[in-house]
């Protein structure tokens, strides 16, 4: 019964602290923004005359990808804490389920 209630804590534990960091669920659809990226890339170029201009329109569609590619870091981030935070309540109720064990298993081969 002890092993039991240990578990249903543990349960009960990750789904409290796991809420505020549960992924938002938008994860993984990161196509749009480099679509957009790329067609105002396009026509920025077609508008760019010279080496100048053609570095300034680089640059421009730099900082379009460097804005996708940060979303994609937080996205990861996100997971990354709600993965650490199920390990961490996994390892801490296997933990105590071997410690309730092996009290049992001691109680039980003391009382024989």
């Amino acid at each position: 019964m002890v092993r039991f209630s240990w578990a249903a804590l543990m349960l009960l534990g990750f789904f409290i602290f796991s809420m505020p960091l549960a992924p938002s669920g938008e994860s993984g659809d990161w196509s749009q923004g480099v679509s957009s990226a790329a067609m105002n890339y396009t026509l920025r170029e077609d508008s760019a005359h010279g080496a100048p201009q053609q570095a300034v329109v680089n640059g421009w569609y730099t900082n379009d990808l460097l804005a996708v590619q940060t979303k994609i870091a937080g996205d990861q981030k996100e997971q990354a804490q709600h993965i650490t935070l199920m390990l961490f309540f996994l390892g801490l109720g296997v933990l105590g389920d071997r410690v309730f064990h092996s009290a049992g298993a001691f109680r039980d081969k003391r009382d024989a």
